[in-house]
């Protein structure tokens, strides 16, 4: 099996030289989901999730959600340890029912992202990641900076607007999430439905396509949902 940690901890030094966080683009992008809706928010905060895993490279990431009148749950997880997931639900718990959010603070080796936050009515989801190495100032500063305009956007659709209630909170989550992979792409989406339909059959699954274009990856996603 692939050692996650060991092939990540190689390039993180030249991973960690990250441009100046673009936070105009930010700010931008994140007022305009927030104005127009729970739905757009969602998806540009997936993406954002991609600039957090560039900030602090993880070798481990997870996913977890949060429904009305229900505890926290594994959605998946990959190059996570036992006693790690048990310590990243209690954070994901924490920061999904709890009225303030962590801190992010130099020396952290682990980040807790929120997708959505879990409201009545609107379940919660959050990705839960291990660092390669302890985050540094320069890191932490940026991922502090995400972390507190993101749950100003949240803050800003759950006063500014109703919250619909949404056709399956597990299904809005699988439509773009796959085990190891995050993605905010109509293409990608697609692969993630086609994914849900083959996963229980019995028939042999052929994948094709380009070499680099995340064949492994589908087929390991699968695997662990089979």
């Amino acid at each position: 099996m692939l050692d996650l940690r060991s092939s990540r901890e190689e390039s993180a030094n030249a991973i960690l030289k990250t441009t100046e966080l673009p936070i105009g683009s930010i700010v931008r992008a994140l007022c305009q989901a927030a104005d127009s809706g729970p739905d757009l928010l969602y998806e540009v905060i997936l993406k954002l999730s991609l600039r957090v895993e560039a900030t602090a490279p993880m070798y481990g990431l997870s996913l977890w959600t949060l429904e009305e009148g229900q505890g926290t749950r594994l959605g998946w997880a990959e190059g996570l340890l036992d006693e790690e997931l048990v310590d990243g639900e209690l954070i994901v718990s924490e920061m999904l029912t709890g009225a303030t959010w962590r801190n992010v603070r130099p020396g952290d080796s682990s980040v807790c992202f929120v997708l959505t936050s879990s409201k009545p009515g609107y379940a919660g989801a959050a990705l839960y990641g291990k660092c390669v190495r302890p985050l540094t100032d320069h890191q932490a500063n940026d991922l502090q900076a995400i972390m507190d305009l993101t749950r100003l956007a949240h803050s800003h659709v759950s006063v500014g607007r109703a919250l619909p209630k949404p056709e399956s909170p597990a299904t809005r989550i699988d439509k773009a999430t796959l085990p190891g992979m995050v993605f905010a792409g109509r293409a990608m989406a697609d692969v993630a439905r086609v994914v849900a339909r083959v996963k229980d059959s019995c028939s042999t699954v052929l994948i094709t396509g380009e070499s680099g274009t995340g064949k492994e990856l589908v087929a390991r996603a699968i695997h662990r949902l089979s």
